[in-house]
């Protein structure tokens, strides 16, 4: 998956800072969806590195942890050949389906108070 496949324009910076817990998680999530559709538009799954750091995202999601999440995201659109070996040759990775299932988990999850 290309860096570039996935648009940016998420706040930065004091933008970022004034956001509600709400917009912030909204905004994570969605950059989480536009990498797994992006991946269903390619017809492929998604290999061990991109799983893995897609995965780790939504735990990030999970844990409210929204910067994280989306540093995360950031990492799994890193290309090939920037990338650390020992995750390249993991021979276990979750599916798109997965993927897709813990994302929709994590957002059922309520939101409770405000950070």
């Amino acid at each position: 998956m290309k860096y570039d496949s996935v648009p940016d324009g998420r706040p930065t910076g004091m933008q970022w800072m004034e956001q509600s817990a709400t917009q912030r998680r909204h905004w994570a999530a969605t950059l989480i969806r536009q990498c797994l559709d992006n991946l269903s538009t390619l017809h492929r799954e998604p290999d061990a590195w991109e799983s893995g750091h897609l995965g780790l995202a939504i735990g990030c999601l999970v844990s409210r942890s929204y910067a994280q999440s989306i540093l995360a995201v950031e990492v799994a659109l890193t290309p090939v050949n920037h990338r650390h070996a020992s995750l390249q040759s993991c021979q276990f990775h979750l599916s798109l389906l997965a993927l897709r299932f813990g994302l929709n988990d994590a957002l059922c999850i309520p939101m409770t108070e405000e950070r």
